[in-house]
Order: structure tokens, then sequence, then C-alpha cells
């Protein structure tokens, strides 16, 4: 069985908490894809402390998230993603 989401533990350059991760990826996605791209976007940010954050996402839009973290201005860093909640905790 397969799991539809993906998991990323991300680090960013400075401490930032779940809306403004959420924030810097919502907009690096709408420079890249625009409004109706940067909507299908839907990530779920399931943990925020300090520097890192845990990301989820549905397995279809993982390459679009992945974009955006590349491109963000805040610099956000995959540390490691897996489709599978446990393999990061």
């Amino acid at each position: 069985m397969s799991s539809q989401y993906y998991y990323l533990d991300i680090e960013t350059s400075t401490e930032l908490n779940a809306l403004t991760v959420r924030r810097s990826i919502e907009v690096a996605a709408k420079s890249i894809f625009g409004e109706c791209g940067a909507a299908e976007l839907n990530v779920d940010v399931l943990r925020s402390e300090g520097r890192r954050a845990l990301l989820r996402v549905h397995e279809e839009k993982l390459r679009k998230l992945w974009a955006a973290l590349t491109l963000a201005a805040s610099e956000l860093r995959v540390l490691k993603h897996s489709p599978s909640l446990q393999a990061l905790i």
C-alpha cells in the first residue's frame, strides 16, 4: 500500500513559525506558477520548531513544492523526505 502523501523535513535560514513557513512557500509558488498554479499547492505544516519544519504534501504536488522550496527567497532547505511520516520522526 503506497501513501498518498509525502513528508518533508526542512530547515530555514532563520527561526520561522508555521504561518511564516507556509507564507514563504506560497510566495515562491506564486512567483513560479502564478496565482492559479500556487492555489493548487496545498501544503500542511505539521510542526515548526526553531529553524526546522515538517511539511505534508499530496504526492502529485511534490515536484511543485520542491520547485517552490528551491526558489524560495527565505532559503528553505530539504533535509529529509519520505512517503512515511514514521521515517522522519
